[in-house]
């Protein structure tokens, strides 16, 4: 059993990555933590438990505000939209690859 230096919490050894320099041959950080620190949180924000899960792909970053789920695709495919916005209440769905529009059609989703 090991103390994650970030989370603070108590876990298995299998739970941390190896890491030949330190003494117990264990990094100090464990799996879970590292991976949020690589995806780019701070480890206040993992304490605070502010961050979000993992996305599945590395290209795709999503939020959610206010019931309006967004997605902005960093390499999107052919035919495929850079920026979606999804407005969970209503089912109301926009795609565009333009920035501008993007922003204000997320004005007029936000403002009703």
């Amino acid at each position: 059993m090991k103390k994650c230096s970030c989370c603070k919490k108590i876990k298995d050894e299998s739970e941390f990555y190896r890491n030949r320099r330190t003494a117990d041959k264990l990094q100090n950080t464990c799996k879970e933590c590292t991976r949020l620190m690589n995806y780019g949180y701070s480890t206040q924000a993992i304490r605070q438990g502010l961050m979000r899960s993992i996305p599945s792909r590395k290209d795709k970053d999503d939020f959610c505000f206010g019931g309006i789920s967004i997605a902005i695709l960093n390499r999107p495919k052919r035919f495929e939209s850079t920026f979606t916005i999804v407005n969970t209440n209503s089912g109301e769905k926009f795609a565009t690859n333009e920035k501008k529009v993007f922003f204000q059609q997320l004005e007029k989703m936000l403002a009703a």
